[in-house]
């Protein structure tokens, strides 16, 4: 599957407002985005990150890049689970 028909089916812009981002969840009937900049993917957004950012009462017209979060760890196939535990369990501490 090539990048276009991925950001078609899955993919936003990181330039999209929070009501664009729900508003396309809801007519894809999916809980989580791909965000890209362009052709560069960003990270994943989901509902509960728009919870979590509703909830910091933003400007609902500002852009997703504006307002979410950026500092997200993504699993890496590479990891070891011993690895992905202490990580989670230094980032709770």
């Amino acid at each position: 599957m090539n990048l276009q028909a991925i950001m078609g089916k899955r993919g936003i812009s990181s330039d999209c407002t929070l009501l664009q981002a729900l508003e396309s969840m809801d007519k894809r009937r999916v809980k989580m985005l791909l965000l890209f900049k362009g052709e560069k993917f960003l990270g994943i957004v989901t509902v509960g990150d728009i919870q979590r950012a509703i909830i910091r009462n933003p400007d609902l017209s500002r852009s997703l890049s504006a307002i979410l979060e950026g500092n997200k760890d993504y699993a890496n196939p590479e990891d070891s689970l011993e690895r992905q535990v202490l990580q989670e369990q230094t980032r709770w501490q």
